[in-house]
């Protein structure tokens, strides 16, 4: 992991103070070395953070071809070097490194921009061509390193962070109510545009060329499922054999590498592969907590003691979560993002940067596999609205007269039914959201409902499917929720500490062979990820695959003391920046309701009412820290 940046420029005005300092804005993703490179006549500048990992020699960035014609600077790590570098000896390339990003430049040289199929990795980057006065920059497959840029009069600023971007007083720092209003339902940006209007992020899987006049663009790769009809057994051992390819593939590295171990099929099954498969002696990080329903150290510290790795526990509790701390990693996203999830992977990460350079995370799993039983809704959803159709509104009167004695199944009951009585994408919205689209003209003041104008949540783009299901629901998730909320929450959080997280369930040979799973061997009405836990059943006793899922969350009304958490009602009632945009009631109801762990049981779960809360903090730490145009 490392962090880039530059500038193209046709007036011909790149800067050396300038990229000095986007460097130094990124440099904790980079700390172990600062490269800055301007071309000859100044319309072309990059700079490069570097987190040594493969070639901790000779290395550095940016790399240049051997003829000065391209320079690259690579944010990631392409696993499959050594095989590229092979097959491009062939075609005659020679190489003065033992870096990734030297194979990656002749890659591109050989091939062009069909170069980015042959790549398995995670990977943003940019290669300026001196002969075209050009600038390509790529994103890997599903966006696990960001990239973001600023286009304006033909003049292009990019980087691994927007902080870098910002630095840049052409740069407005305009609100986009659309990304407002993203964080609002869903608790962090969808779109490809970003809280600041002007800056936008290369798609996952998409690449960008810019010249003086115009751009092109173009995807390389798109999540496409193709169920491939197969018996359990043969598809069970193409799991095996599929994930003990990706997880050795990850551990390609000249440092060691470490592995996340929750209580969690996923990182568990990592684990397991990486010691009982490929005989790794292998360090495991995992986190703790005094609240039992989000605790699972104890299941982790078994998983270790079984599979004989050294285990490493960071407990949270009111010592460690504190206000400052929130402040921080709030402040560590440059826009809003309301996954609380992120306290607890800001802290682990932390801890983990003290040992290894590099950790493998079970992300990914969820969405290859089936793990979350909301798929399985979808398609319970659908197949109520065929049946029944317009009868499911006679539903209602029966969740009211159940709400008197079980509001959360009641509250349970009315989703499912809302979500049967749509037709389309919006059916989908249901299961993403944290309050419908349509409270929106009850949250949001006058003025900024009306910069919002028309608003259509970008979370699920048109489908040809009049009544969608699960397997709708499973692309969306990869399109969309992966890379807005879950990847972004993991890149943010371990940068911070120059720790590079990755993630072997979204390895080129997994994408592909999950895409071709049919659902069944996914998940059930009794079961999700049927596959990944009869195969963890090969390497821990048959109760640790049968745990339920928890997630990975925090109980901030547990870690916060109730003097913390008045001050923080009391922040966000009285702040102006909040009030600008949000109704004063809507904040103060839900300040209250996490101030006093009373909120109304009818409309949203416990958890629901603090990711609201959280969301809310998060635009409120953002508008004071950034001070956006609105």
């Amino acid at each position: 992991m490392c962090g880039i940046a530059g500038v193209f420029d046709p007036l011909k005005n790149c800067d050396r103070a300038f990229l000095e300092k986007m460097a130094a804005s990124l440099k904790h993703r980079g700390p172990d070395g600062t490269n800055v490179w301007i071309n000859s006549d100044r319309s072309v500048g990059l700079a490069h953070t570097r987190l040594a990992i493969i070639d901790l020699e000779t290395g550095n960035q940016p790399i240049h071809s051997p003829d000065g014609r391209y320079t690259c600077v690579l944010n990631g790590e392409i696993y499959n070097y050594r095989s590229l570098r092979e097959s491009l000896k062939t075609e005659g390339h020679q190489f003065q490194t033992n870096s990734d990003t030297e194979v990656l430049l002749a890659a591109f040289i050989a091939w062009g921009e069909e170069c980015l199929s042959r790549l398995n990795g995670m990977f943003a980057f940019a290669i300026h061509d001196t002969r075209d006065k050009s600038l390509f920059l790529a994103r890997d497959r599903t966006g696990i390193k960001p990239l973001y840029y600023f286009w304006q009069h033909h003049r292009l600023v990019f980087a691994s962070e927007m902080k870098a971007i910002l630095l840049d007083g052409n740069v407005s720092r305009r609100i986009n109510m659309e990304a407002l209003a993203d964080l609002l339902v869903f608790s962090y940006p969808t779109t490809q545009g970003t809280f600041f209007r002007d800056i936008r992020e290369i798609p996952p899987g998409s690449w960008m060329k810019f010249n003086r006049r115009e751009t092109t663009r173009g995807r390389f790769w798109r999540w496409h499922r193709r169920p491939i009809s197969m018996d359990f057994s043969e598809a069970l051992e193409q799991t095996r054999e599929r994930l003990i390819e990706s997880v050795e593939d990850h551990f390609v590295s000249d440092v060691p590498v470490g592995s996340f171990l929750s209580g969690g099929i996923d990182s568990a099954l990592i684990c397991a592969i990486a010691t009982q498969e490929l005989g790794k002696n292998l360090d495991t990080f995992t986190v703790g907590f005094n609240v039992e329903s989000y605790d699972e150290s104890k299941i982790a510290g078994l998983i270790s003691k079984h599979l004989g790795t050294r285990h490493h526990m960071i407990r949270l509790d009111r010592t460690v979560v504190n206000l400052d701390l929130l402040e921080t990693v709030l402040g560590q996203y440059d826009q809003p993002f309301g996954d609380s999830s992120a306290i607890p992977t800001y802290l682990l990460s932390a801890e983990i940067a003290k040992h290894v350079k590099v950790v493998l995370s079970g992300d990914g799993g969820d969405e290859m596999f089936g793990g979350y039983p909301r798929f399985f809704h979808a398609d319970l959803t659908r197949g109520l609205a065929q049946i029944f159709g317009p009868l499911l509104y006679l539903g209602y009167p029966v969740t009211r007269g159940l709400q008197m004695v079980r509001p959360d199944l009641a509250r349970a009951s009315r989703r499912m039914l809302n979500a049967s009585l749509q037709r389309g994408t919006d059916r989908l919205s249901w299961f993403a959201t944290y309050c419908p689209a349509s409270e929106l003209d009850s949250i949001l003041v006058p003025e900024a409902l009306k910069t919002l104008g028309n608003y259509s949540p970008a979370l699920c783009p048109p489908s040809r499917a009049a009544q969608p299901g699960a397997s709708e629901f499973m692309d969306i998730t990869v399109e969309r929720v992966l890379p807005g909320d879950y990847l972004r929450k993991v890149d943010v959080a371990s940068s911070a500490h120059g720790l590079e997280v990755r993630v072997p369930f979204l390895g080129n040979q997994i994408l592909d062979f999950s895409a071709g799973l049919e659902k069944k061997h996914k998940f059930s009405g009794r079961r999700t990820k049927i596959l990944t836990r009869a195969l963890l059943d090969r390497y821990l006793p048959a109760e640790f695959s049968r745990l339920p899922k928890l997630g990975f969350g925090i109980p901030l009304n547990e870690v916060l003391s109730g003097a913390e958490k008045s001050q923080l009602r009391e922040r966000l009632v009285e702040s102006r920046e909040l009030g600008s945009l949000v109704n004063k009631r809507y904040v103060k109801e839900i300040a209250l309701a996490f101030e006093n762990d009373n909120w109304c049981v009818n409309t949203y779960s416990q958890f629901m009412a603090y990711q609201k809360f959280y969301a809310l903090l998060a635009l409120d730490i953002w508008l004071t820290n950034w001070r956006p145009i609105i």
